[in-house]
């Protein structure tokens, strides 16, 4: 109902909105004149004040579109509040005389004819004269209801198009803002030390309105483009306009003094928008990858901030040094752990032993950052980020050794997290830290630090918060022909690969896949896409992700199946990519023409899976499972669930592994192997089924690359009953009953005679992969 609109309240926004691009404009030229004014000569200066000249030029245009915006706001207002006070006034009147008036404006009588009947009778008017003046009054009524909903329904069709006109109006004036600059262009540093504090988070305690120019600037200041985040993402530099890198900077530093708590406590005051912008500024503030337009130029002659300085400072980049003093101080701490030692002494007759006390510092402030930085995008290359990552490692780290206590006698302190167990607070930091992709690779990667964070990342205990931990490692499967994406991802392959023995004995007891379950299947999604690259396979086979190194070992590859078939879900996740992957390389080793290499990978792949989960006893341990589900009558879960993660590797739907897994659960009534023995799902997606174990199967799969190489196969009578459209239906491979006689008897002449083909050579080619243990050349 319009009664509760409000269209004074739409004019006055016009002020404001002016105001603001007044200030637009006055910011825009003292960050022009600060360039123009820098004590230096030559190419650098030109470029720099050129770049500037351009912003200045845009941020003219901006101030255009604001005041066409604030006439928007105050001529729909001028056109709308008597529209909305006639029609208010008027439904109104109308519910005060027994009429409803409906959303739509339809106006109904609700007069009680029936009492009104009683009531002149009561006061001793004959029956028939109050009926007839009932009838009376009825029909006028009716009559009454009937021109007022005409009436009011034509008004508010005028106020409905005024409203779309003024929406209209509103929409072309910021589109019109939009395409004269980013949202960023204006902003100053004198704004940045005034908005979070003055303008927004004084309303919460005020009970004023926030200021909504100040929110507006605070969103775009803290707002990167979609394709500068995607950069960061890659690795790559991202320029800024100098006033948005001030105005992040002044912001952070108006929080000096505060600690993390304080500044959580501050940002949960603030509406939903301003605190994703608080967390994107600081993680943008503190990126080395974020700088100013011209940094290049600019950094020979650039100084840091000084106490004189640092009200007008503008920084050239992203640093740590860049966000409030307090996080800086949490983020760049050398004491995070501390051990005293107590040496052994002498009381009376005895000698006690020596001590030692282990403290861990500092883990409440990383709780407290990962809770502000927690909002809004990801941004990659946060030295904030990076700094939670590595502190989440030294405390991790220090809470695996404990257990060590060699000829100590250890006491350790689990930290000064705020509630719950040191891992549940280390994984929310993880979970946050994690989040930026490019940290990760940069730790996972560099020979400095891989070790201790991998270590630290998967040899702690992290029972049900594992996920989180995954959080930081499942997304190298996305993308995977960013080199961020696939070096990572190697990094985590072969140290995986290389520490076989410790993740099957963890610290306190136990495999990898039992106590970290989750961060298993996430770790084994992030690797699947470069199993047959961690083989061999090389870019002619169409597995061409950049950072992968193959492994120098048959072992290497069989010990990532072994740790990774320690748990159902991340065994389900690697061998159902394998089996895609394997038969990926038949299938192209057929369409290319190019069997030796192809095939000798596949071997190696088909092998190891076999290999690796022998050496887990995965069939054991799946039959173990599936015994415990049937006495918690949870069987059809884990079938339903293994399915749906099999679902989710790319490719493995159209497999042939796929489709008769499908088959075989959906077999008529009757006792179901699959469904009755434990192990059997298991050794059909490893072991028995698919291309690399069923002939038929395999013979199917090379037709497929055959018929891509020559689509005229296809219509070949001759396989007629095993093709739809110009494609092997692996559906019909599977449950005709011809399918093993119709492959032989074509593999055995057409196949041989005119494409090549001796599928017992290839199966021998395979071989020479299942042979061979060293890799490395």
């Amino acid at each position: 109902m319009v009664y509760s609109a409000n269209a004074t309240a739409l004019g006055d926004l016009a002020e404001p909105t002016r105001t603001l691009g007044t200030q637009v404009l006055d910011a825009a030229g003292k960050v022009h004149g600060a360039i123009a004014d820098l004590d230096w000569e030559g190419d650098g200066k030109d470029a720099a004040v050129g770049r500037a000249d351009r912003e200045l030029a845009q941020d003219r245009q901006v101030v255009n579109g604001y005041n066409a915006l604030a006439d928007a706001y105050q001529n729909g207002a001028a056109v709308m509040a008597p529209m909305i006070a006639d029609l208010t006034k008027t439904g109104q009147g109308l519910e005060a005389d027994t009429f409803a008036v409906s959303e739509d404006w339809a106006v109904t009588d609700m007069f009680d004819y029936r009492a009104g009947k009683f009531a002149m009778m009561a006061f001793g008017v004959p029956e028939p004269v109050a009926t007839e003046r009932m009838n009376q009054l009825q029909s006028e009524r009716g009559n009454e209801a009937q021109n007022n909903t005409a009436s009011l329904q034509q008004r508010a069709d005028a106020l409905g198009q005024a409203d779309q006109d003024t929406a209209t109006a509103i929409s072309g004036a910021k589109g019109d803002i939009d395409a004269a600059a980013p949202p960023a262009a204006g902003l100053s540093g004198e704004e940045g030390k005034k908005d979070l504090l003055d303008a927004i988070a004084v309303s919460k305690y005020t009970g004023m309105p926030v200021d909504p120019a100040a929110l507006a600037k605070l969103v775009a200041a803290g707002t990167l483009s979609q394709a500068d985040l995607d950069k960061l993402a890659r690795g790559e530099k991202v320029e800024i306009p100098a006033g948005q890198m001030a105005y992040l900077y002044q912001m952070s530093q108006s929080l000096n003094g505060m600690s993390p708590e304080q500044i959580k406590e501050l940002q949960r005051t603030l509406p939903a928008d301003a605190q994703a912008a608080l967390a994107q500024g600081l993680k943008i503030v503190s990126d080395p990858n974020v700088q100013v337009a011209g940094a290049d130029q600019i950094k020979p002659y650039a100084q840091g901030a000084t106490d004189a300085t640092r009200g007008t400072f503008v920084p050239v980049t992203g640093s740590k040094v860049n966000l409030p003093s307090e996080m800086a101080k949490e983020l760049s701490r050398t004491d995070r752990v501390t051990t005293q030692v107590t040496p052994a002494r002498d009381i009376g007759k005895e000698t006690m032993p020596s001590e030692s006390h282990t403290k861990l510092n500092g883990v409440g402030a990383m709780q407290d950052i990962a809770d502000i930085l927690r909002p809004g995008a990801a941004i990659s290359g946060s030295e904030a980020t990076k700094s939670m990552l590595e502190a989440a490692t030294q405390y991790a780290n220090a809470d695996i050794k404990h257990p060590d206590t060699g000829a100590y006698v250890q006491h350790f302190d689990s930290g000064d997290q705020h509630g719950g167990s040191l891992q549940h607070a280390l994984a929310d930091v993880v979970q946050v830290g994690g989040s930026d992709h490019l940290s990760v690779h940069d730790l996972a990667t560099n020979p400095s630090t891989s070790d201790g964070f991998l270590h630290a990342m998967t040899q702690e205990r992290w029972g049900d918060e594992s996920s989180k931990i995954g959080d930081a490692f499942r997304w190298t499967h996305d993308d995977t022909g960013n080199p961020i994406s696939g070096e990572t991802a190697n990094a985590v392959g072969h140290y995986v690969a290389d520490h076989a023995d410790t993740f099957k004995n963890m610290p306190g007891g136990g495999t990898f896949g039992e106590v970290n379950g989750g961060l298993a299947k996430a770790m084994a999604d992030g690797v699947n896409p470069y199993l047959a690259q961690f083989a061999g396979a090389d870019p002619e086979t169409g597995f061409d992700s950049p950072g992968i190194q193959h492994f120098g070992s048959a072992d290497q590859m069989k010990n990532l199946f072994s740790v990774f078939d320690q748990n159902h879900d991340s065994a389900i996740s690697i061998n159902g990519a394998a089996k895609t992957e394997y038969e990926g390389l038949v299938t192209s080793a057929s369409q290319h023409g190019t069997p030796d290499r192809d095939l000798e990978i596949a071997g190696r792949l088909a092998h190891s899976m076999n290999e690796g989960a022998n050496d887990a006893h995965l069939f054991d341990q799946e039959k173990a499972r599936w015994e415990a589900a049937e006495k918690a009558d949870g069987q059809k879960n884990m079938v339903e669930n293994s399915l749906k993660a099999l679902g989710m590797i790319p490719g493995f739907g159209e497999s042939v592994s796929a489709i008769e897994l499908a088959a075989k659960l959906t077999q008529p009534p009757g006792p179901n192997p699959l469904l009755i023995h434990g192990d059997e799902f298991a050794r059909q997606l490893v072991d028995t089924g698919g291309a690399s174990a069923n002939s038929t199967d395999y013979r199917a799969t090379v037709l497929r690359g055959l018929i891509a190489r020559d689509a005229s196969i296809a219509a070949d009578p001759a396989l007629a009953e095993l093709i739809t459209g110009d494609h092997v239906d692996m559906q019909k491979v599977v449950s005709s009953g011809n399918a093993h006689k119709i492959l032989t008897d074509w593999f055995q002449t057409t196949g041989r005679n005119q494409y090549g083909v001796d599928i017992g050579n290839w199966q021998g080619l395979e071989n020479v992969g299942v042979g061979k243990s060293d890799w490395s050349h």
